[in-house]
Order: structure tokens, then sequence, then C-alpha cells
């Protein structure tokens, strides 16, 4: 008989330590300003800092705070224009299988398409940053204090124990992104985990029934998604939510 068990983690601040920028870039709240900057010309910066900054907003909700600060259609005719010039370069920052939300321009509702743009391109800037070195010298983004031993071990267990009857296989939930995660694994020497659900997946036709503001942590949609990819890697096919499926099978470590 085999026992299997499904460990969650969060990765900013959990596993890397990606709000800390490198000696030479930016974190993410000035990534997003930057981002701005492209999508509304160089009042981008200061509509970013009038309404705030990022605080603990998704994208959507950023965006959305943006346009009502006023002249909605010079700012949504200013998105457009960057679209025109950026959309083709922003290509290859979602990976196809989870097929993000798309880039391309909608009169009736260009909200989704400017959120989009706002991520990529400050994905872009950030995705670019990896490698680069700390003030310590060491690559960005550090992992976190104990975090490779502890991945290590974690390999480790998840190998031997099976000839004990036990599985143990890890999962990550993020508001990252799957191309920036797979990347900082990769740099590590470690392989990234399979299961994952981040902001790419929650942007995605596959989450389009789900109300705009439960598709990020605290609200449990991620975490329930992440669980059901489990389930079915597994060859389960839950008729119930699968988190009361998992019960005491999984357990999740994070910093939220």
């Amino acid at each position: 008989m085999r026992y299997p068990y499904f460990a969650v983690f969060d990765f900013d601040g959990t596993i890397a330590q990606t709000f800390k920028p490198p000696v030479d870039g930016v974190g993410v709240n000035e990534a997003y300003r930057m981002a701005c900057a492209a999508i509304f010309g160089p009042q981008g910066y200061d509509l970013f800092d009038a309404v705030g900054g990022l605080q603990n907003r998704t994208p959507r909700e950023l965006v959305t705070a943006i346009l009502a600060t006023g002249k909605s259609e010079a700012l949504i005719a200013s998105a457009r224009d960057c679209l025109r010039r950026e959309g083709s370069a922003l290509a290859g920052y979602v990976p196809p299988s989870v097929e993000g939300a798309s880039l391309e321009w909608n009169d009736r509702d260009p909200l989704p398409v400017i959120t989009e743009l706002c991520v990529r391109i400050k994905l872009r800037t950030l995705t670019a940053q990896i490698g680069t070195p700390c003030e310590d010298g060491s690559p960005w983004p550090n992992p976190c204090a104990g975090f490779v031993e502890f991945w290590r071990a974690l390999l480790a267990f998840g190998v031997t124990s099976l000839s004990r009857g036990v599985e143990l296989v890890p999962g990550i939930v993020s508001s990252g992104h799957d191309y920036f995660i797979d990347k900082t694994f990769n740099m590590w020497g470690f392989p990234a985990p399979i299961l994952k659900v981040t902001d790419d997946t929650m942007r995605s036709p596959l989450c389009g029934a789900i109300p705009a503001h439960e598709r990020a942590k605290p609200h449990v949609w991620p975490v329930r998604l992440l669980c059901d990819q489990w389930l079915k890697s597994r060859g389960e096919q839950p008729t119930e939510d699968a988190l009361n499926v998992i019960g005491d099978r999984g357990f999740y470590a994070g910093d939220d």
C-alpha cells in the first residue's frame, strides 16, 4: 500500500528572496511602476504613485485604480499604442500550456488586455535580472535561508520513502509566474516542481468562470486548483472540492 502526500509551497518570500532586488536591479513594486510608464507614458510613474503603488493588490486591481484617476479614454488609447509597439515582443513570457490571457485588443473591454500588458512588461524586467549579482555577489534571487538544505532533504526523502510506501510530491502556488520560477530553480541546480498554479494560471481561460477578486490568495481557488492537479496526476477524479478530498494528505508552507 502506498501513502501519498502533497507538499504545497509559496514561492516569493518562502522559497526565493525576490522582494530584495539585485544590486543594479529593481524590486517588484518598481517593476510595476516601470510597466505603468511603458503603458501610459511618462505620466505612468505619477499615476502609479498617486494610487499608492502596488500595495497588496492584483495587477487588475492596480490597472483599475489607475484608469479611475480620470482621463480614462486617453489612458486606454495610450495602452492600445503600447500593445502595437510591444505586443509581439511579449509573446514568450507565458507558457503555451498555461495559455495566459490574450494580448488581442478588445475595445469593448480593454481592462484584461491592459492588465496582461502590465504583467508581462513587469515580468520581462524581472526575468532579465535572474542571475545578476546580489550585494554579496551571489546570483539573484537568493534562496530563502535554509531552503537549499531543506529542498535537498525533501527530494531525497521523496526518493527513499518510496521503498517504504510513502509518496511525497511538492507543488507551488504563487502569485508569480511559471517561467520565472522554472528559471530560478534551474539556476539553483534543482528541477522545478511540475505541479504549479501561478498568476499565469489564474489569468488563463481555465479560470474565466472564477470571479476576478477570487483568483489570488488569500482566496482558496489557487490552492484548490493545485490540489485538483495533484489528484488528477494520480488518476483520481474528484467529484467534490479537491481540498476536502485531500484532507490531511496535504500541507502548505508559506508567508501568507
